[in-house]
């Protein structure tokens, strides 16, 4: 069996080094690998400070931290290196292996079908099989890194059906208690959101080990295991942290504007996705059946609890994404896929009994001493796993030699707009900020569009310049965006950039803001140098026009006097809500470099100061100004209580212009500005920016309230 384990490594590791074309493809893809290559150089690991240089105005990063990631983890120690996507896929498989081993021994059944399972979630997950993407799960072509947080959940239920005192001994329990604990810290400082799809499957899964006890003393140490992660993530701010991020989000306060997700069947459950995800389904509900009827104890209970879960998780999943209309959240197999590797093992299990069947009918038509042969069912099964993995990529690279999966996003190539904005106003710790680029194309006089239109754009512009122009094509090269591409986007940002950028018909997504229109004054104050267009049209003064096939040309203008920092305002323009306030910056007089629209009670005399410098660091940013009495300075940088202000001088921070980071400060400064943000002690900011959010009514924001979109 050991040398089956060897070559199942050999095997499946060599196959995503063959099928590296069809790791982490498409703009996800890419965007995963560009926004794990620039956090690597840029944050400092561990701390959970910063802020991302290249999307969102200085918002916060993603909530992921790539050091925690197990193969960014192994690569730490190399300082200019990022995991290659066949190690990330590579270890995540190994990791997946130790979980489903781990798995199966809690609930008593053979070790080898844990084995069986992870080579099947190899291939049929990742995409394991030569010129193919996933077989079940599409986000598992550009992101591996969720099979971290599915393995720690099995951990975590292993943890619960293995915790039986008189089974395994008091000291072992004991220690056995904590896992649950540091796998769900170790998931929420890793991938964050990714807490929200854990739960459920967990939580079920994890609580039927309650019914396995032969009497009431049997689940203490369970129950208070339970209570310890609760008390745990109470204490270390969890539980505040995932308030104020799912809070503090446009999808909160406008989810009426969004556009409803186009969701098909197979965004129910892999059950729809293909036919290899319907037979896992059935091979697991089939392997279940035959535990139930065969097996006894806690393999028994564990296959009953499968069964009902699948049966009841089906039909309702399938309702949601057909009858729920009016949903705009999760995907309901983002959850399955927490719950997806129990039908792999009972899958498995559902494999060894057909083969040990096909064995003992073959027994009469053996002759001599084969008749004897015992019924290797677990062995012969594995072995043709591996045999159909290793034959598969064979096939594959003979019947088409230099084949490739399809292409998008990548690779990135430079064009004559992306070296003028790498050269003019690139980003890396240490370096001055010098503007921003906002994109405002894929219209071309359409009257309504939304976020489909823009990547089909964009994907054709990458197929005719390699670059998409919008997002990963710039963060590449360390090129700041007005544009971000997160699932979390701010509600001042979300309001501002729509009411200013975009029209009235223009369809929103939850993920990616859809800008049609430029308002050159909203620009600037927000610090865009540069605005690339399409069509024909341009904005500010023409730096490059670069002509593109089919799509008539791209052109790069650069607007004069942008907010580097330096706007200065002296007179104080007060609101009580956005409604007013939103209000006040349509007016045609408003003028960024002069006047700030606050909530903020500014009384007093301001002076305009001079010398104001900003400099991007790992924690946030430096700033330096000089004043002769008390000014105020409008940075082009989100706000939010998650700055905080380290250094000399004495400044205080305040929303300025009802999205931007404003400091007020008399003689001269030179501050930290640093943005502390993460799971851990540090999610009460956003809870005080959520706070903001309601007493200033930023629901209730536009100047004129926009239709329901979400039909």
């Amino acid at each position: 069996m050991a040398l089956i384990v060897g070559l199942s490594v050999v095997v499946v590791s060599f196959s995503y080094r063959l099928n590296k074309d069809c790791l982490m493809v498409g703009l996800d893809g890419t965007s995963w690998l560009t926004y794990l290559g620039y956090q690597h150089n840029d944050r400092l690991p561990y701390a959970q400070i910063g802020a991302d240089p290249l999307q969102g105005n200085f918002d916060a990063y993603f909530p992921v931290a790539l050091e925690y990631l197990l193969p960014e983890a192994l690569m730490q120690p190399f300082a200019d290196v990022t995991a290659a996507k066949a190690f990330n896929y590579s270890i995540y498989y190994l990791l997946m292996l130790a979980a489903f081993y781990v798995f199966v021994r809690s609930i008593a059944i053979p070790w080898p079908a844990g084995l069986l399972a992870a080579n099947l979630f190899a291939v049929l997950g990742f995409p394991g099989l030569m010129h193919l993407n996933t077989q079940t799960y599409g986000p598992f072509n550009f992101s591996p890194h969720v099979a971290q947080s599915i393995a720690l959940s099995m951990f975590i239920v292993a943890a619960f059906w293995a915790l039986n005192p008189r089974r395994i001994g008091w000291p072992a329990a004991l220690a056995l208690s904590a896992v649950p604990t540091v796998c769900l810290l170790v998931d929420v400082v890793s991938l964050g959101a990714q807490v929200i799809l854990i739960i459920p499957a967990t939580a079920i899964y994890g609580a039927a080990s309650l019914l396995e006890a032969e009497n009431w003393r049997d689940d203490i140490l369970r129950i208070a295991a339970a209570v310890v992660v609760v008390l745990v993530a109470w204490v270390l701010g969890i539980f505040e942290y995932f308030h104020g991020l799912i809070g503090y989000s446009a999808f909160n306060f406008f989810s009426n504007e969004l556009v409803r997700w186009a969701f098909d069947a197979s965004d129910a459950s892999t059950f729809w996705f293909s036919q290899l995800g319907r037979l896992t389904i059935l091979f697991g509900l089939m392997g279940a059946a035959w535990s139930v009827w065969f097996d006894t104890g806690r393999a028994r209970l564990f296959a009953a609890t499968h069964i009902v879960v699948t049966l009841l998780f089906i039909p309702i999943a399938y309702g949601v994404v057909s009858l729920a209309k009016n949903y705009n959240g999760t995907m309901p197999a983002r959850f399955e896929m927490w719950m997806w590797p129990y039908a792999l093992v009972f899958s498995s299990v559902a494999m060894v009994q057909a083969v040990k069947s096909l064995v003992q009918l073959a027994r009469p038509f053996l002759q001599g001493r084969l008749r004897s042969l015992p019924s290797y069912g677990t062995p012969v099964a594995l072995a043709a796993t591996l045999a159909a993995i290793a034959a598969s990529n064979a096939g594959q690279a003979l019947a088409y030699p230099g084949r490739q999966c399809a292409q998008a996003f990548s690779p990135i190539r430079a064009t004559p707009i992306t070296d003028v904005l790498q050269h003019n106003i690139a980003l890396a710790p240490g370096t001055t900020f010098n503007g921003i680029v906002a994109t405002i194309a894929g219209v071309k006089d359409k009257p309504s569009v939304g976020w489909i239109d823009l990547h089909f754009h964009d994907f054709q512009l990458w197929q005719r310049t390699g670059n998409d122009h919008r997002l990963v094509g710039l963060w590449h090269f360390g090129i700041p965006t007005l544009f971000q591409y997160f699932a979390f986007t701010t509600p001042p940002y979300y309001l501002l950039l729509t009411e200013f950028l975009s029209r009235p018909q223009d369809k929103q997504f939850r993920s990616g803001l859809v800008l049609t229109r430029a308002d050159e004054k909203m620009m600037r104050l927000w610090g865009v140098r540069y605005v690339i267009t399409d069509g024909g049209s341009s904005v500010g003064r023409t730096i490059v026009d670069l002509p593109v096939a089919d799509l008539g040309s791209l052109r790069l203008g650069e607007l004069a006097d942008v907010n580097l920092g330096d706007y200065s305002p002296t007179e104080v323009r007060r609101v009580a809500d956005y409604r007013s306030g939103i209000a006040a910056l349509h007016e045609s007089d408003f003028d960024g470099r002069r006047t700030v629209v606050t909530e903020v009670d500014l009384r007093g005399t301001l002076t305009g100061a001079t010398r104001a410098h900003l400099v991007y660091t790992k924690y946030g940013l430096d700033l330096l100004a000089e004043s002769r009495a008390r000014s105020i300075l409008v940075l082009p940088v989100q706000y939010s209580h998650c700055w905080s202000v380290e250094g000399g001088g004495d400044a205080q921070l305040f929303r300025a212009d009802m999205m931007q980071l404003g400091v007020i400060f008399t003689g001269s400064v030179d501050l930290k500005l640093v943005f502390r943000y993460g799971p851990l002690h540090a999610g009460a900011c956003r809870v005080a920016d959520l706070h903001d959010m309601t007493t200033l009514r930023i629901a209730e924001g536009r100047a004129m309230p926009r239709s329901s979109r979400g039909e």
